[in-house]
């Protein structure tokens, strides 16, 4: 049901000064919108607002309820609204104006137009101001041409009664249309004008009699306008719709000016229109008007475009109760925009994402009713950001718009709250003492404070190669990552050289970052960090580390923030730690001697005497009291090799101002064995800073040494692993590249020969020609795809052998003929030399002419025309020995070892020269050795051709007995036998009915596995050949539905499967579901034939 509503002004006018109340329809996606709508049209008083929904009783509204403009808005793709138009233009039996206002879409906008729109507004634009000029322009003008429509009607109808009552009435309707200010005119069938009224014979300085029967050409018109309303007029009469549009004129007498008209059909009792009504309007006043409106709103959008803070003015709208109800924003600029990161011109302020919900609403509300400025701070949640605003209303009392400028002062916040922060922390470290103590707390700061996974505090060693995690705070579902890294496996030498440089490193995904090795963190569910590296005097010692798990855009702040951490955490934590280990060295120097899995010593530098622990005997097999208590000795038994080493790292540690060290060396056993040993200990200095005595432990690390080495090795050869993968998986991509162009290529001559075909442009001999090529090429890639499938064979060990007694001889024969055109087309000379006394061995026939047809195709495809290919079949006991040698290109000695492998190619380069998948000498290799025989190549190098050598056990000398040739198959009879043809493709199923038929076959086709069983009710076929892959059922389930069939149903007709799905196990598939033979496409004729035959005589 239609809501209605009005407007009515608090001080009436005289009722003849007010304006005829108008009855608005608004007609939106849901009440919100039509609230906007009420709001924006509350300056026109007395007018009647009616709302509805595109899917409503719209048509007997506009009848019912005399709706003088209606506003539609729509959304693309929804076809609603343009539906809605059509209907109002067809069922409402007045022009209506219609304000359609959409998204900014030019093509919307078009078929709005198109549907009988009155006018397109986008709505985002949309303002009172601009709604109100919409209307202000579309229904005087429509209701001018509504009362002039319904006048001509009238006075047409009347022509029926008397010639009097015409003329009465004419001259009425002179008179009326005289005093509009308008101009008003008729046009005929013809284009041209029977009537004009007055205001316009005036502009044209014409009277009626001059002007009626001319057309704008007469009227010396400007060519260009005078054809354009020609056409206009042409328009109206042909489609029945209404021309809307503006134009400019400068009458006879030089007035100028810009008008707006609209050419309107009047129809007759059949329907057809049988003239055209127009108006025409001055509208330059209303133009002026707008180019400086324009003017003025260009300037003040040019002032808050340039400032830096973010601006944009609202409308606030208020309930009955006088409460903020909502907030629509008429204008931004360009900094509102970006601060924001989205455009919300043109729409409520709840749904911008900086929106603060109804709290909102009070704010600008009071703003409104007191006038006041108001200033905040908020934090946004959604976008976690801190905004300054300053409200002010904007005009007179009853304004209720609202001016806003704001800016973002996120950085401010954050340096205030880092610096509290901070503040905090050295709180910390005021009251805590011990390291653990103080890693637990602040870890457990830092984290919450920055929203951390993990917090973690690294000592690195003195290579700078090693991070050793003592302590990491983390959160629960986060892994704890205390432990020891070697630098290298988690992260690139560039970020070691940023590390080294004393840059603090800032990775913002580890998963794309180049400085990280992406799996090592993943395994961590460690996705952002930022490491800070702490030095003193010149040395990385420390690493402050904060990790996420999930990929983040770190704040400058946060960084500056962790920087400042580092600097004063690490500090305190060495302090403490001296601290502590000043406090515990007597006692662990006590315990050191039992505790220590290795020797104590105790070195005074003034008397030069040594204590060392029995230690000493765990460590090289020596009792302390049986040795020299002095350095001495201890040297003699450092490895020569590292004594230079040792020396120098003990002067620098004399020399230098440090209290630890440490360091490694070999050291041999009393068994003569060296062992690898860590020394570690501390300095003690007089009062005047010298060192005194030197304190430390030498402690047996052979052990960890050989699993370093063992973890090294390991590496190198998962290194090694990994790049051969690496390697393997580029010859597959290169070999897939190769594969997709081998198997494209024939395709081009093939389909450019069948279109010159079919065009029949070709006379016999190219006919002929062309047919060769097709099936050249038909051939080349069907033994492409053999050779792929023989490769799969190979791989899965399915590749098995027919075995016979075959003659070497006749076998290179049959392969030289297979070549015979190709030698030909390149006028290569071929010299055989067969030696006929060893001839005979055990194999496969087939797949040894594939052999050697493969080593003369390779050897014709690289030796250049006028070239030479010998063929040797020779005796070495106790193999026959057959030699293929060109003149060819010859093979790169560096790629010789390469030349069997598979998916080789010694150029597979997108420029290489020749052809072919890299896969014919890899099946030759193979296929030899099935046969138990040796395949090896020979070049010299590039330009010196290349000899490939077969070796193939001869036969025992008792079974070495000539062949005796084979009669020739006598060619099979198909005549009267009775096939069933099943194959979806059109082409195929013609192709081999077509063929069966010559044979003098009787055929039957079907297009699916439905249709065949619907023919076996009819045919009983002697045969059925049936494709595999069909829709909806496939070979193999109609296979097993024609065994589920009796006997005299057909359920045991033999079947063939045709088809191209050519591995093992699709053999094997066919087999199970019920056929007896399984033939890959593409079939050749006599193949399929002699199957057929064979099949029929096997179950006669």
């Amino acid at each position: 049901m239609a809501n209605s509503d009005s407007h009515s002004a608090p001080n009436p006018a005289p009722a003849e000064d007010l304006p005829q109340a108008r009855t608005i329809l608004i007609i939106g996606p849901d009440a919100e919108r039509d609230n906007v709508y009420r709001h924006l049209l509350r300056a026109a008083a007395g007018d009647r607002i009616l709302t509805e929904r595109c899917d409503g009783p719209v048509v007997d509204l506009c009848h019912g309820q005399g709706v003088d403009g209606v506003i539609l808005e729509t959304h693309a793709p929804d076809r609603c609204g343009l539906e809605l138009l059509e209907r109002l233009r067809a069922q409402v039996d007045r022009p209506l104006p219609i304000i359609v206002i959409g998204d900014n879409d030019a093509n919307l906008a078009k078929r709005a137009l198109r549907a009988g729109a009155t006018d397109y507004l986008v709505r985002e634009q949309v303002t009172a101001d601009t709604l109100a000029i919409a209307l202000q322009t579309a229904m005087p003008l429509n209701q001018d041409c509504v009362g002039l429509r319904q006048q001509l009607q009238a006075t047409e109808a009347a022509l029926d009664d008397s010639r009097d009552e015409l003329d009465r009435r004419s001259h009425i309707f002179d008179a009326v249309l005289s005093t509009i200010t308008d101009f008003v005119y008729l046009f005929n069938r013809e284009g041209r004008f029977v009537f004009v009224n007055q205001p316009l014979l005036d502009l044209w300085g014409l009277t009626l009699a001059e002007a009626v029967g001319k057309n704008f050409f007469d009227l010396n018109y400007p060519k260009a306008l005078a054809a354009k309303h020609q056409r206009e007029i042409e328009h109206v009469f042909v489609t029945g719709k209404t021309v809307k549009d503006e134009s400019v004129y400068v009458s006879p007498k030089g007035v100028s000016g810009i008008y707006e008209y609209i050419f309107t059909p009047l129809l007759g009792a059949d329907g057809a229109v049988t003239s055209v009504a127009g108006s025409t309007r001055d509208i330059t006043h209303r133009k002026i008007a707008e180019a400086a409106l324009r003017e003025s709103e260009e300037k003040y959008r040019t002032l808050f475009a340039s400032i830096d803070q973010g601006y944009f003015l609202v409308d606030v709208i208020f309930d009955e109760n006088d409460q903020a109800v909502d907030i629509i924003c008429l204008e931004t600029n360009a900094a509102a925009i970006e601060i924001v990161g989205e455009d919300f011109t043109g729409r409520q302020l709840s749904q911008v994402s900086l929106t603060q919900g109804p709290r909102w609403y009070n704010i600008f509300g009071q703003v409104v009713r007191t006038g006041k400025g108001e200033r905040l701070e908020e934090y946004v949640e959604l976008n976690q950001k801190w905004y300054d605003f300053y409200l002010s209303k904007v005009g007179d009392a009853d304004s209720r718009r609202v001016a806003v400028i704001f800016q973002n002062v996120t950085r401010r916040k954050r340096r205030e709250a880092n610096a509290a922060f901070l503040s905090d922390i050295a709180a910390d470290f005021a009251r805590l003492s011990a390291a653990d103590e103080i890693m637990q707390t602040v870890g457990a700061k830092i984290g919450a404070y920055l929203n951390l996974s993990v917090c973690a505090f690294a000592d690195i060693d003195a290579a700078g190669q090693t991070a050793v995690i003592d302590y990491a705070w983390h959160r629960p579902e986060a892994h704890n990552v205390v432990g020891v890294y070697p630098l290298s496996e988690f992260v690139t030498n560039e970020f070691l050289r940023a590390a080294r440089s004393q840059e603090t490193i800032v990775v913002g995904n580890t998963q794309t970052d180049p400085r990280t090795v992406a799996e090592q963190y993943a395994a961590l569910n460690i996705h952002a960090f930022v490491s800070v590296p702490f030095y003193k005097d010149g040395e990385w010692k420390f690493l402050l580390n904060i990790y996420d798990s999930y990929p983040r855009h770190w704040h400058s702040d946060e960084i500056r923030l962790v920087q400042e951490l580092s600097n004063q955490i690490f500090p305190r934590l060495e302090r403490v730690r001296v601290e502590a280990a000043l406090q515990e060295s007597e006692e662990r120097f006590r315990l050191s001697t039992y505790a220590v899995d290795g020797m104590v010593y105790d070195w005074n530098l003034q008397t030069g005497e040594v204590y060392r622990s029995e230690g000493l005997y765990r460590l090289i097999n020596l009792h302390p009291e049986d040795v020299p208590s002095n350095s001495d000795w201890w040297a003699t038994r450092i490895h020569p090799d590292d004594l230079t080493d040792v020396d120098a790292k003990i002067a620098s540690i004399l020399d230098g101002s440090g209290d630890r060290y440490e360091f490694e060396y070999r050291l041999r056993h009393a068994n003569g064995q060296w062992l690898n040993v860590w020394d570690r200990g501390y300095l003690i200095h007089n009062q005047q800073g010298k060192v005194v005595r030197v304190v430390g432990s030498t402690t047996d690390i052979t052990s960890r040494k050989q699993a370093e080495q063992e973890r090294e090795q390991l590496l190198a050869r998962e290194r090694t692993a990994r790049e051969q993968a690496e390697a393997a998986n580029r010859i597959k991509d290169e070999f897939l590249a190769v594969v997709s162009h081998e198997l494209r290529s024939p395709l081009n001559p093939i389909l450019g020969w069948s279109k010159l075909l079919r065009s029949r442009q070709l006379d016999e001999q190219k006919q002929a020609y062309a047919l060769e090529v097709i099936e050249r090429n038909a051939q080349i890639q069907a033994q492409l795809i053999n050779d792929l499938l023989d490769v799969s064979r190979i791989l899965r060990g399915k590749l098995s052998l027919n075995k016979t007694v075959v003659d070497l001889g006749l076998t290179i024969q049959a392969a030289l003929e297979t070549v015979q055109l190709a030698v030909e087309a390149k006028s290569i000379q071929i010299c055989t030399e067969i030696d006929p006394a060893f001839r005979l061995v055990s194999g496969d026939a087939d797949r040894l002419q594939q052999v050697v047809w493969n080593l003369l195709s390779n050897a014709v495809k690289f030796t250049p025309e006028g070239g030479r290919i010998e063929v040797q079949l020779a005796y070495l006991d106790p193999y026959a020995q057959i030699t293929v040698t060109d003149t060819g290109r010859g093979i790169d000695p560096g790629f010789l070892p390469h030349v069997f492998d598979r998916f080789r190619q010694e150029d597979a380069t997108t420029t290489r020269q020749f052809g072919g998948l890299g896969l014919g000498l890899a099946l030759v290799r193979y296929l030899v050795e099935l046969h138990g025989g040796q395949v090896q190549a020979a070049s010299l190098g590039e330009g010196q051709g290349a000899t490939f050598t077969v070796k193939l056990p001869l036969l025992p000398v008792q079974q070495a007995t000539q062949q005796s040739p084979q009669p020739a198959k006598p060619p099979t009879d198909l005549n009267g036998t009775r096939i069933l043809v099943v194959d979806d493709d059109s082409t195929t199923r013609e192709f081999i009915a077509f063929f069966l038929e010559l044979q003098g076959a009787e055929v039957v086709t079907a297009a699916s596995a439905g249709e065949a069983i619907a023919v076996l009710t009819r045919f009983r076929p002697d045969v059925m050949l049936s494709d595999i892959g069909m829709p909806e059922r496939d070979g193999y389930m109609l296979m097993r539905q024609v065994r589920s069939l009796s006997l005299e149903q057909g359920g045991q007709v033999p079947a063939i499967a045709l088809t191209a799905y050519a591995g093992e196990i699709d053999y094997q598939q066919a087999l199970a579901a019920g056929f007896q033979k399984h033939i890959t496409k593409p079939v050749e004729p006599d193949q399929l034939t002699e199957a057929i035959a064979t099949l029929i005589k096997t179950n006669s």
